[in-house]
């Protein structure tokens, strides 16, 4: 019993972790888009 409930204890942690780096990634790539967007505007 005692295993169960680590085991899902490690899965609702992994949930988070992986929750969260997918928000973190997705606003890195908002930031990329921007100066990507700026570079090109200065180069027009």
């Amino acid at each position: 019993m005692h295993t169960d409930s680590e085991i899902h204890r490690l899965h609702k942690k992994i949930d988070y972790l992986v929750t969260n780096q997918g928000q973190k990634l997705l606003e890195i790539q908002n930031i990329q888009l921007e100066l990507i967007e700026e570079l090109i505007r200065k180069t027009s």
